[in-house]
């Protein structure tokens, strides 16, 4: 098909992947390039074999075309036309006939158009294809498909898959588009093959409705200079939107960084990927480093403000930074990001999270966190840590719809699932919480899920092994309570289950106290954590501790939480 000066079908497709299979200097073509090259002085075609190509179902059989070696390529277009053997009616009639095959071709192309076709209103973007020649760019190509989510996400009444779910699919080329789009739930799907990288870059960009039948909607190349590319998201975004009838969000800014500046962007990216894909403490740190380079080639960038920020919410996050340290630096670098970029929906994503976590202001995080949606409507975990906040004040209509775009939005995130999960948990949904965790074994949050379906269907053998997980790799002590558990009961075992858990500091002694109606215990605690100021204490409001519920001291701190009570 052509439409204006774009070129669009299976040829297109086709053609760009046996491109990708030519080595340097070579000209692949396939079988019906090849018949038409048949008996061209000078010209030769070799067969190399089928080949299996991407999202082609059939088998194509690829040949290499050489020349003939004693002639120069400028020579080929001197060779003189040998005479045809054939009248010149038959070459007339062959035109007239090609002719009318197009008008009855383009009559029922177009009768087909009063047929309606399925609208597409979800999308997912495959992780870009590397066809550089340098294997060392990885973490920037894994953040241009993180800005072009993003990007696309401006499109209004489209949902876009996160990028935590896509990432799955990298290199799966045995999976068709639909066997794809089935497991992510998605109309269509996006794929890219970035070409080159240097001072410029090149993306050619495939859309592809996957049901009925899948169908190849456009494929483009796009090129920018590197440090306006995300004015080529912008290009991506707005032909999308053209081609599925859509239209884009009208935000109060594009963006402050159209323009940025290439080094700064790149070292970004690195950061991202460390603080993002894994956030151990050594991945943590790298990430601090690339996120402050960044900074000092570009004082001005604001994601990079936003990714120190972001650092020491996941140190806070961790126990690996105390509340005296960490909360002033992730308040003050994320301030800056929000100065040089209002509209940057990660910045007011982890202003949302600080005023949550640091502050338990619920209105200026309930704020926050609608900027951010509005901005990028499809960031689940900003839907996600929304259903938490909106949890903690019982508000469980609302709770429970934002946990569920989340996990549509991100249906193979382990995090996001475990953060959904945990909703429907405190809402007393356990059954629904465990098929949740039942998933995958990485399952953001699963112990604390799974240990609390095991107590509440009254599986204690169960519920005492998940606690003792708890207690670390000290196999004595977990010996030591199994045979309080077999002498003395469960009550019993769990008592110093609470008592070695407090020791550590950590929270989960709240839930053992309340189980043994140590109500004053229980309430030591949740003071002591008021105290520390620790992010986990409003989790322990959300109605399911029924035994403190008309504690005096319990509804006074539900007060200091500013929570209604």
């Amino acid at each position: 098909m052509v439409e204006g000066n774009e070129i669009f079908g299976d040829g297109i497709n086709v053609a760009s992947r046996i491109q990708a299979l030519a080595e340097p200097n070579q000209i692949l073509v396939t079988d019906i390039v090849h018949r038409n090259l048949v008996n061209k002085e000078g010209i030769q075609s070799l067969a190399v074999g089928e080949k299996h190509l991407k999202n082609v179902i059939d088998a194509v059989t690829v040949y290499s075309v050489s020349f003939n070696a004693d002639l120069q390529f400028e020579e080929l277009g001197k060779l003189t036309p040998k005479k045809s053997r054939y009248p010149a009616w038959i070459f007339i009639g062959i035109l007239f006939i090609t002719a009318l095959f197009f008008v009855i071709n383009k009559y029922f192309a177009d009768s087909s158009k009063t047929i309606p076709d399925s609208p597409i209103r979800s999308i997912a973007v495959l992780p870009f294809d590397n066809l550089t020649d340098n294997d060392d760019q990885q973490n920037l190509l894994a953040g241009m498909h993180d800005n072009l989510i993003t990007t696309l996400s401006q499109i209004k009444s489209l949902d876009v898959i996160s990028r935590t779910s896509t990432l799955s699919y990298k290199g799966s080329g045995k999976k068709s588009m639909q066997e794809m789009a089935t497991e992510l739930n998605v109309d269509a799907i996006i794929e890219a093959s970035v070409l080159s990288i240097g001072d410029s870059v090149r993306i050619n960009i495939q859309l592809v409705k996957a049901f009925p039948k899948e169908k190849h909607l456009w494929a483009k190349v796009f090129d920018r200079p590197f440090e306006n590319i995300l004015y080529l998201f912008d290009d991506v975004a707005s032909t999308v939107a053209n081609e599925i009838d859509l239209t884009l969000h009208s935000s109060e800014s594009n963006s402050a960084l159209r323009k940025i500046n290439s080094d700064a962007y790149k070292a970004f990216m690195n950061g991202k990927i460390y603080v993002e894909n894994n956030p151990t403490p050594e991945n943590v740190q790298k990430a601090l480093i690339y996120f402050n380079r960044a900074i000092e080639l570009d004082s001005s960038f604001a994601p990079a403000y936003a990714g120190v920020s972001w650092v020491w919410i996941t140190l806070f996050q961790l126990n690996q930074a105390s509340g005296e340290e960490a909360i002033p630096k992730i308040y003050s670098y994320n301030q800056k990001a929000l100065e040089l970029d209002p509209n940057y929906p990660e910045a007011q994503y982890h202003k949302a999270i600080n005023a949550f976590q640091s502050e338990w202001d619920w209105a200026k995080s309930e704020k926050a966190f609608r900027k951010a949606l509005e901005v990028n409507p499809n960031h689940s975990f900003a839907h996600a840590h929304f259903a938490h906040i909106l949890m903690i004040q019982r508000r469980w209509e609302e709770a429970l719809a934002h946990a569920e775009i989340a996990s549509r939005l991100d249906p193979l995130s382990p995090h996001i699932q475990g953060l959904v999960g945990i909703v429907f948990l405190h809402h007393g949904d356990i059954d629904k919480a465990y098929e949740i965790s039942s998933r995958n074994n990485e399952i953001f949050g699963k112990l604390l899920i799974d240990e609390n379906y095991a107590y509440l269907k009254g599986d204690l053998d169960r519920s005492l092994e998940l606690l003792l997980l708890q207690l670390g790799q000290d196999v004595v002590k977990r010996d030591s309570v199994r045979k309080v558990y077999q002498e003395s009961g469960y009550s019993a075992a769990i008592e110093i289950v609470a008592h070695e858990q407090e020791k550590k500091g950590g929270p989960q002694g709240v839930v053992l106290y309340e189980r043994l109606n140590r109500i004053d215990d229980a309430i030591r605690i949740l003071e002591l954590l008021y105290r520390q100021h620790n992010p986990n204490l409003p989790y322990f409001f959300t109605g399911f501790l029924k035994k403190l519920e008309k504690d005096v001291r319990y509804i006074q701190l539900a007060k200091e939480l500013k929570l209604k009570y």
